[in-house]
Order: C-alpha cells, then structure tokens, then sequence
C-alpha cells in the first residue's frame, strides 16, 4: 500500500493529471480527425489513375529519347520496345482494375509493372530511381500477405494512429510531459508552503525528492496512454480499427506488423518516461530543497 505522503502526492497532483491529459487528448483527437476528414475527400482512386496515364506518357517519352541514339544494336531497341508495350498495357490494366475496384489484380499488374522498369533502369534507358527498389519490395510484400495498402480513406484508422502517435509525437510528448508535470508539482509545492512544514517535521530529503520523482513518473505514464487511448477510441469510431498485421516499413528496409510496434512501444515507454522523470524531478527538488547561502 502507498504511504500516507506518496497517497497525498497523487491525490494534490489529481488536478494537473487531468488538464494535461484533457489538453493531450484534444490536440491529438483534433489533429487526426483533421486529417483524416481533410484525406477521406480526396478522390485517391481518381488520382491514382491520373498518375498511371502520367507514367505510361513519362516511360513512353524516356525510351524515345533513349532510343533516338544512333550507337544502340536493333536487338538492345528490340527488347526495349517491348519491354515498354508490356508496361504501358500493364499501366492499363492498373487503371481499369482500379476503377473496378480490384486491388488484387492491380496490385498484382503494379509488381510486374514495377520489375519491368527496375529491368529498364539497370539498361540504363531510365534514370536511377532509389525509391524504386523500396517501391517494388513494399508491393511485393503487400501481394504476399494478400494486404490491401492503404489509402486516403484508411490512413487515421485507429491503430494506425497509435503507430503514427508512436513514431512522431512520442519522442517530444514524453519529456514535455514529464517537464510539466515535474516543475508544476515542485512550484505548487514551494509556493503553497507544504514544502516547508514537511523540512519542519524533519522528513528527509532524500524521502521526498523519491516521493515527487516517483508521482511524476506515474503521472506521465498515465496521462500519455490515456490521451492515446482516447485518441484511439475516437479515431476508431471515425475511421475504422485497421489491421494488427498492417506491416510498417522501417527507413532501414525492416518490416515490422503494426501489432509488434505499439506492444514495443508499450514496453518502452515506462523506461523513457522513468529516465525524464529522473533527470527533471530530482533536478528540479536538488534546486529547490538545496539550502540557501547567507
């Protein structure tokens, strides 16, 4: 059971504990609800068949400039043409299968599509492309696992939220948290006065630096998961749930399932909050508690 002193620390702290939270959970909520209302009226299937007839105009005006050299052999311009016929008919099929609403078969026409240009640019009649390889791996692993990617629509469902809230706004939330819930409980302490009927019944110092350590370290956990919980709620009532297995591709060519990255994050996020809440309570009570110099 907690000590009366440690029991009454959480209880004083209740009040900033809720309008951090109220605060965390609004902007979060009002972020991807922006975002997810301002992307659901985007007509991506329309776009991306936009992009498909752009592709087929830019590949179809690359090889001619290509092919207008006078050094290259009639079998090299032999092969090279009909590599370009099997992507231009392939960009067709990807736009009547979007239309239609089969993402399988576009997918499956968009891996092919993708493995004849990569074979055009190591022949060098297209210039290198580094998104290219990551394009073609990524489609590739969405046609193994049979995965629908994502689009307009999808994009603020609510794991997927967890995992864009894990990856962009985890790494400042965290010590800003901490920081404010830190110095808030030292300040309201020294200016309401308990600070110095506590050092009068000799309590030692040691004992309440651990004390408002420890509130804040649980304080900021709590605040964090209830503000993404929330968030989370909500955006699932909006948008959707999403999928466990919705893989999530690391800049260092790692795939990992959206399940694996929010249960890591979780297993995380105590030893981040616990190292902030370390360095600015007991940083800030050594300011505070330290004796002054006549």
């Amino acid at each position: 059971m907690l000590h009366g002193f440690l029991k009454h620390e959480f209880l004083k702290g209740r009040g900033r504990f809720f309008i951090l939270t109220v605060c965390l959970t609004g902007l979060l909520s009002c972020y991807f609800l922006y975002t997810g209302w301002f992307l659901s009226t985007v007509d991506f299937p329309s776009g991306q068949r936009v992009a498909y007839g752009i592709k087929a105009a830019q590949l179809e005006k690359s090889v001619g400039n290509y092919l207008g050299k006078s050094d290259i052999p009639m079998e090299d311009v032999t092969k090279i043409e009909t590599n370009l016929d099997a992507q231009k008919k392939l960009l067709t099929a990807m736009t009547i299968a979007n239309r239609n609403g089969d993402w399988k078969s576009e997918l499956d026409d968009a891996v092919e599509q993708l493995k004849l240009e990569q074979s055009l640019t190591s022949m060098g009649v297209l210039s290198a492309n580094p998104n290219l390889s990551l394009k073609l791996e990524q489609n590739r692993y969405f046609q193994n696992h049979s995965i629908r990617p994502k689009n307009s629509d999808s994009a603020c469902d609510g794991l997927n939220v967890l995992v864009m809230i894990s990856h962009k706004f985890l790494p400042a939330l965290v010590p800003l948290c901490v920081l404010l819930l830190s110095l808030s409980a030292w300040l309201s302490e020294k200016r309401s006065g308990p600070l110095k009927l506590l050092l009068w019944q000799a309590r030692p110092k040691r004992k309440i630096l651990l004390d408002k350590f420890f509130t804040a370290w649980v304080e900021s956990m709590a605040a964090i998961a209830a503000s993404c919980l929330t968030t989370f709620l909500i955006c699932w009532t909006f948008f959707g749930f999403g999928l466990v297995k919705y893989p999530v591709f690391a800049p260092d060519g790692q795939v990992r399932v959206t399940g694996d990255v929010l249960v890591r994050t979780a297993a995380v996020l105590p030893a981040e909050t616990f190292v902030f809440a370390a360095a600015c309570s007991l940083i800030a009570g050594w300011a505070v508690l330290k004796p002054k110099s006549a």
